[in-house]
């Protein structure tokens, strides 16, 4: 999930854990660089600070919005009748 969120935002994730993976992830969702899970040790990695916003980042969950309201206005149209009818002879 962490690798999705990092391509989408584009943004470097540096993960540090106690007991799952330590991992530097670049913007584009690529491994850069692990740990070994359960080991005491310190990474020295690079990234790169990003300024600029992506859409997704910017604008959020609005195409995902307006799909789920266009197809309620489509599925009402349809079920009151106004889409699919057949006409009246």
């Amino acid at each position: 999930m962490v690798r999705m969120r990092a391509a989408e935002n584009r943004r470097w994730i540096l993960r540090s854990t106690n007991d799952g993976i330590t991992a530097t992830i670049d913007s584009a969702g690529r491994l850069r660089g692990t740990l070994p899970l359960y080991t005491e040790a310190t990474s020295y990695t690079g990234f790169t600070y990003i300024s600029e916003r992506t859409p997704y980042t910017r604008y959020g969950n609005w195409f995902v919005a307006l799909c789920a309201t266009i197809a309620v206005i489509c599925l009402v149209a349809q079920r009151v009748g106004f889409v699919g009818s057949k006409p009246m002879p």
